[in-house]
């Protein structure tokens, strides 16, 4: 993957949005347009979390509100609706005020009719469908009206497909068929620039395969490591619910059977993998570890740590003290790994009301640091598979460590 852009990178363009037109917009009444989008039928049944998030864009929708006043009118059940409703909730900025009636009331009709058509709609639950064959975008393209195209081009293809699985890797193999990999601009193409050309990065890769997959109501979400530890660069690809369970492929990369690619093995050796659904899932039901889940600002977002799928993870627990020992809370606490010849974080986590911060990592060495404004200290931590690592850091003025050390990746056999 060429692009070292970091998660935190990501996560600014995709959600921060957000909170950049909240703050600038939502405070001026100029900006407020007036109008309304009907969702009296379904208002009373929406999960608080999604009518407040969708009230808040709502309101910094600016003249773009028309757009949604008419698509939300083309929306023909109220099942529709509370999949606009969604949408909306928890839509960047970028994407609010560039949204156009046809594209967001096809993208909702053509999720609806790939899960009804296909024998395998059925076979996950309503949340999955909103969360992963649903959204409208992947990562940072630009958006696009692409689900009647890949329908299209794929029903006839499925048409002996009996389960998830088939569906998934019969898709991979039409898309491997047309793209294949090659550096690009650092900025992602679109499904379609991607297809005229022929080729793309990792991530334009699995924004082609991804939005090709959910055209035919197959689940599906955005992977990644940020950087891997073991050797330079990163990698992003694309997991796919199938048999009851999360499973990985290389998009545009086509096998004859899943959890097989060719960063199988450099996968076991990551130091982090992080996926993202669209918009926050629900907690009380979900079994996965979550890395970092914002409901208490404007750009609400989820991520979470699908480390433990690729390896057998280890604990690494921080704990951030002041001189006196006091816990410093809310402090920043860094981990990284050596890539492109210097240190680059890969994990931010904060700390606790004892001044504790945890996170599941893969095994390896690793450098970490801790602090606020102020203050900062660092030192180096070795994780093992199956085991917790604990490290105390008391932050200080001046330089974070002196002296010189090595960071060794996990070895193969560990």
């Amino acid at each position: 993957m060429r692009k070292f852009l970091l998660p935190v990178v990501i996560i600014f363009i995709l959600f921060g949005a957000n909170s950049f037109g909240t703050n600038s917009f939502g405070a001026n009444p100029a900006f407020a347009q007036n109008g309304k989008i009907d969702i009296e039928s379904i208002k009373d049944s929406l999960p608080p979390i999604w009518l407040e998030a969708f009230e808040e864009n709502v309101g910094i929708m600016g003249e773009n509100i028309g757009v949604f006043e008419e698509a939300f009118a083309q929306l023909n059940s109220d099942e529709k609706k509370r999949a606009g409703v969604f949408l909306v909730a928890f839509m960047p900025l970028v994407d609010i005020v560039a949204m156009d009636v046809d594209t967001f009331v096809d993208n909702i009709n053509f999720a609806f009719k790939a899960r009804e058509e296909f024998p395998w709609g059925d076979d996950y639950s309503d949340e999955f469908f909103y969360l992963y064959v649903l959204p409208h975008r992947v990562s940072q393209e630009p958006i696009v009206n692409f689900r009647k195209f890949f329908y299209d081009a794929l029903k006839d293809r499925l048409k002996d497909c009996e389960t998830l699985e088939e569906a998934a890797l019969e898709v991979n193999r039409y898309s491997d068929e047309l793209v294949g990999f090659k550096p690009t601009q650092y900025r992602d193409q679109g499904p379609f620039e991607t297809l005229k050309s022929g080729y793309g990065r990792c991530e334009e890769m699995m924004i082609f395969y991804m939005d090709a997959a959910r055209s035919v109501g197959i689940p599906v979400r955005h992977a990644w490591t940020p950087y891997w530890a073991h050797c330079d660069n990163n990698h992003a690809w694309v997991e796919v619910w199938a048999n009851e369970r999360w499973n990985y492929l290389g998009a545009c990369e086509s096998k004859d059977t899943l959890n097989s690619a060719w960063f199988s093995n450099p996968a076991r050796r990551a130091a982090l993998v992080w996926t993202i659904p669209y918009g926050l899932p629900n907690l009380e039901t979900m079994d996965e570890e979550i890395y970092r889940y914002v409901d208490d600002k404007p750009e609400k977002y989820a991520i979470v740590n699908s480390t433990n799928f690729y390896t057998t993870p280890g604990k690494l627990e921080v704990t951030a003290l002041y001189e006196d020992g006091e816990p410093m809370v809310e402090a920043n606490v860094y981990v990284y790994v050596f890539n492109f010849g210097g240190l680059r974080p890969i994990a931010r986590i904060a700390t606790d009301e004892n001044g504790v911060a945890e996170i599941t990592i893969g095994a390896g060495k690793y450098f970490i640091s801790a602090g606020n404004e102020e203050l900062g200290g660092g030192k180096l931590v070795t994780i093992k598979k199956g085991q917790k690592a604990k490290a105390t850091i008391k932050p200080v003025k001046g330089p974070v460590l002196d002296g010189y050390f090595w960071v060794r990746p996990a070895k193969k056999e560990e």
